[in-house]
């Protein structure tokens, strides 16, 4: 899944490419780029019973359905559009609860023209965005970013670096203070153990005092 995509294909050609038998939520569809909190046509595989023939068996059929760009965490109940998830890894696919549960079940095509990636350059601190797409498309001029929403990204990026790192410093100051705090228990601890037994010590030496004297005395 990408953050940046671009669409820009007409539902009926979907329709009459991939054999789809019908179209959902096709009002909110929006052509061009896609981002969080935009539609986008997928397509899947439902089986349904024929209305006109009742005899006949449920048949798996094609359909295409316009849906909100994102996941939902499947920890979390009711749809959310703020929370959804739109930037899921094959490298971590496996390993996040979010997206592992969903591998081998509610699968679907994603129909797209292509996406965005944002590299870094050595020449500027700016990002520069990269257009990726499988070399067949119809457009002779392939879509641009705009400079604003290149800084957006940046942007949000670098938000996202400072918080992980304010978090990660957060932690490790945490963490001193907690080994502070265990040094100065185990220091007191030892400070108060050779207290008493120097306390100890000066009673049991009082009382030899006193027992010699006490003996001295007899005679």
């Amino acid at each position: 899944m990408c953050a940046r995509i671009h669409y820009n294909i007409d539902l009926n050609v979907l329709k009459n490419k991939y054999n789809c038998k019908k179209v959902v939520n096709d009002d909110k569809l929006k052509k061009g780029m896609i981002n969080k909190k935009n539609y986008i046509p997928i397509i899947f595989e439902s089986i349904e019973k024929s209305i006109a023939d009742e005899e006949k068996s449920p048949q798996k059929i094609k359909i295409i359905q316009v849906c909100l760009w994102g996941i939902n965490p499947f920890t979390y109940g009711k749809f959310d559009k703020d929370i959804a998830l739109i930037n899921a890894r094959l490298e971590t696919l496996h390993e996040k609860k979010s997206f592992n549960v969903l591998i081998n079940k509610n699968r679907c095509a994603v129909i797209v023209n292509g996406y965005f990636e944002w590299i870094s350059s050595e020449s500027s601190t700016k990002k520069v965005p990269y257009y990726i797409f499988n070399g067949k498309s119809q457009s002779k001029t392939p879509p641009t970013v705009k400079d604003e929403e290149v800084g957006d990204k940046v942007k949000k990026e670098e938000k996202e670096e400072k918080e992980d790192l304010a978090q990660n410093i957060k932690t490790e100051v945490k963490n001193d203070e907690e080994v502070r705090s265990n040094e100065d228990t185990i220091e007191s601890i030892y400070n108060n153990s050779h207290k008493r037994k120097k306390v100890v010590k000066e009673e049991s030496a009082t009382k030899k005092i006193k027992t010699e004297l006490s003996s001295e005395g007899t005679f």
